[in-house]
């Protein structure tokens, strides 16, 4: 039975809710999102340097971290539904933490370098964005989208501020020195969920449409609405990881120098944490097929402009688009799954379409590759993930409107 506090129904959308909200984001900056994902590219040159690598090769454990972050979802899913967010929350930070520490003692072995890095998501298994924004959502119902997306704020905050800060304690102490104090940032989330991550009892929740019941991977798959969802996921993916990895050599491909390819990078973050907020904000006010369309619109658009020949200006504005689509992709996730289905069963699906959008992430990554491999220019590639852009948002819009119903979840439905 998962850890819940009892409050009133009149407290939803108040003040203990925006307190959890807070909560969430604060962890979350110094969760695996930042302090793995996030922090690997600063850390890649100096683990060339220690180990004698190329580049290519210390890059490639990016591929086996994705693929343990695709199966770990899973298994989160499984285990917030099962024991609630916070005991595995708690659970995770210290394992998290050690393994963090850990990583000073890793010899010189590209096996087992890649294994380290495939099993890091699993030692944060709980503290991916899924357990946060289960609890949030339990807290809100008017307010869930903008609550939504101040908790995922917390990983556009870190983008900010953990990478820069380990690259420079890299190069000025050592690449151990990194390491001790990712393990201690991710230390600073124990006290912080202990005293501020509560959850609401979501089985006796009435606002909370959906099953009450705990379903299997195959009943849910079943389900026509989430199967749209899920669809448009693996396709929006294309656009995801693959695509932001490669924002700055595509700039630079359009002949924009350093400097601007860099600046336009500074943008699309900025831009990332405003479209976290901003579409939490829009989710609260039309539904949600709406919102995905205008994102992706301004997506679709600022595909071409980097395709078609474009002032540099006119580049880097199409790159800060796209922040907006980043960082409101996963409010969006979050927000359907609890407007459609409720709580009982949001680890399991969130887990399942988050690991089908890692999936599209590396087929979107290997086609850009591809492209600029192949044709020696990104073109080809960001025109099909435009294509993939505009199937995901006809998927969504299929949806119908918000059950108010619970249990209409069935294959019959």
């Amino acid at each position: 039975m998962a850890e819940a506090t009892e409050i009133p129904q009149s407290d939803r959308d108040g003040a203990k809710g925006w307190t959890v909200a807070l909560v969430a984001m604060s962890c979350l900056i110094v969760g695996p999102s930042s302090l793995l994902v996030s922090s690997f590219g600063v850390l890649l040159e100096p683990l060339s340097v220690r180990y004698g690598w190329s580049r290519g090769e210390v890059g490639l454990a990016v591929t086996f971290m994705a693929a343990g972050i695709m199966l770990c979802s899973v298994l989160q899913g499984a285990l917030i539904d099962r024991f609630g967010s916070r005991r595995v929350v708690l659970t995770s930070i210290p394992c998290f933490s050690v393994a963090l520490a850990g990583l000073c003692l890793l010899p010189s072995s590209l096996p087992l370098f890649y294994a380290t890095w495939f099993a890091l998501p699993f030692a944060s298994v709980g503290l991916w964005p899924a357990s946060y924004l289960r609890v949030v959502s339990g807290w809100f119902d008017r307010k869930l989208g903008l609550a939504t997306g101040v908790a995922n704020a917390g990983i556009a905050v870190s983008v900010v501020l953990i990478p820069p800060s380990l690259a420079a304690i890299a190069a000025r102490v050592s690449l151990n020195a990194s390491y001790l104090t990712m393990a201690a940032l991710a230390l600073v989330a124990f006290p912080i969920a202990l005293l501020g991550l509560r959850e609401l009892p979501i089985l006796h929740s009435p606002s909370v449409a959906g099953p009450t019941q705990s379903l299997t991977y195959a009943r849910i798959i079943r389900d026509p609405s989430y199967r749209l969802i899920a669809g448009c996921f693996l396709l929006l993916g294309l656009t995801g990881t693959g695509l932001v990895a490669n924002l700055v050599p595509i700039l630079q491909s359009k002949g924009l120098s350093t400097g601007q390819a860099l600046n336009g990078l500074a943008i699309f973050g900025v831009m990332n944490l405003l479209g976290r907020l901003f579409t939490g904000y829009l989710l609260d006010q039309m539904h949600v097929s709406r919102v995905y369309w205008l994102l992706m619109i301004s997506t679709i658009v600022s595909l071409i402009v980097l395709v078609l020949p474009a002032p540099a200006l006119a580049k880097i504005a199409a790159v800060g688009a796209l922040g907006l689509l980043a960082g409101g992709e996963f409010d969006i996730l979050a927000f359907s799954l609890r407007r459609y289905f409720g709580l009982a069963n949001f680890g399991r699906m969130y887990g399942l379409a988050f690991s089908l959008f890692q999936l599209g992430a590396g087929i979107g990554a290997a086609l850009l590759a591809l492209s600029v491999d192949r044709l020696k220019h990104y073109d080809f590639g960001l025109i099909v993930l435009a294509v993939s852009a505009f199937a995901s948002a006809l998927l969504l819009g299929r949806l119908g409107p918000y059950p108010s119903v619970a249990g209409e979840i069935d294959a019959g439905r």
